[in-house]
């Protein structure tokens, strides 16, 4: 076993990590050091987190990491914390842009590795270790849940999700024809009433429009939700897409037009076999009989079935604002919690004190 030592940052660590990237089986985008290092930029560095990042390497190269950092704080300005978590991420102290499909980065087959990426979690100073939206039946909780026992940390569950998917390897007709008559109709039997209304054409906003899309969206949005991106997320997204598309990704900014107006968008990115779908916004009050957004998404999904390079398009975890139309559209379904993992005593006392007392309040009703 090699000795595993910390490596300072670079242009070649960088290339080094989306090489190993290549030939894991962690989501390409959400575990990609093109957004953890954008991340960092942006909220890492001005909030004087603490990068804790464990690698292990094999004859002298990269074979695992894990991205971390450490969030120094109090709670209720009296307990000092230091909270592990994953770039890219942060849990009740700062708002940034929801990054699902947490993952250990390692080649495929690397379980010792990964294994040993996660003990050595062990000699690193924390108190609790935050991980968000990974797989309930991935290896990396696993690893952490087996972890924990050895080392008789407490384990919460503070959190759990859906994320949602299409298998694109059939065709577009056969997809459509196999969702319900409600669904059917929303996402692609009102084409022939939209046509009725003047001309449709569907545009890509990138590159050369992004600001214009970005307002658009953010207009429907603050309609339909009542906010808007802050002004570091917006910086973070377009930010990530020139990255990503210098990398190979294409990006789709897509813009529904009826009769030379926008009135709805598609934030679409594809790296390497997979379509992100984003963000969409649409004009609601466009007409009673059409559901703009969900036609919108038709579109979309028809173009991630003739595209030969895609195998799936992917709507990511979370749900509508009336419906959960996700799950209507999705013919894949992945599970994934979050994870509080309690090593400091204190903390431990206070979460098993506070679990007695909800129980108690919960019997007494």
């Amino acid at each position: 076993m090699e000795e595993v030592k910390a490596i300072p940052s670079s242009t070649k660590l960088k290339e080094d990590k989306l090489e190993l990237l290549k030939s894991s089986t962690a989501d390409p985008l959400f575990n990609s050091p093109i957004l953890q290092d954008l991340w960092w930029t942006i909220w890492g560095k001005p909030n004087n987190f603490k990068l804790q990042e464990i690698y292990i390497l094999r004859a002298g190269q990269l074979a695992a990491w894990l991205p971390l950092y450490i969030d120094a704080f109090k709670i209720k300005k009296v307990v000092n914390i230091r909270r592990l978590q994953f770039v890219g991420t942060n849990y009740q102290n700062i708002v940034t842009p929801r990054v699902e499909y947490i993952d250990i980065v390692a080649g495929k087959g690397s379980n010792a590795e990964k294994a040993e990426a996660v003990s050595e979690l062990n000699n690193v100073e924390w108190d609790d270790f935050i991980v968000r939206d990974t797989y309930v039946d991935g290896v990396l909780s696993s690893l952490l849940i087996k972890e924990a026992l050895r080392r008789k940390w407490l384990v919460r569950t503070i959190h759990e999700d859906v994320a949602y998917s299409i298998d694109c390897t059939g065709s577009a007709k056969n997809y459509f024809a196999s969702r319900g008559k409600n669904t059917r109709l929303k996402i692609f039997n009102r084409r022939t009433l939209l046509a009725t209304i003047g001309t449709v054409e569907i545009k890509n906003y990138f590159p050369d429009k992004i600001d214009v899309f970005f307002d658009i969206m953010e207009r429907f949005h603050k309609l339909r939700w009542g906010d808007v991106f802050s002004t570091n997320s917006l910086l973070f997204h377009k930010s990530l897409i020139h990255e990503l598309a210098e990398r190979g990704a294409t990006i789709n900014l897509s813009a529904l037009m009826v009769n030379n107006v926008c009135e709805s968008v598609v934030y679409d990115i594809q790296y390497f076999n997979k379509v992100y779908n984003i963000q969409s916004a649409y004009n609601e009050s466009f007409h009673k009989k059409i559901s703009l957004g969900s036609l919108h998404l038709g579109y979309s999904i028809e173009n991630a079935f003739d595209n030969t390079s895609v195998s799936n398009y992917d709507f990511l975890a979370g749900g509508g604002k009336n419906t959960y139309y996700k799950k209507s559209l999705a013919t894949t379904e992945v599970r994934l919690h979050s994870l509080q993992i309690v090593r400091s005593l204190k903390l431990k006392l206070m979460y098993l004190v506070k679990g007695y007392a909800d129980r108690i309040a919960r019997l007494l009703k």
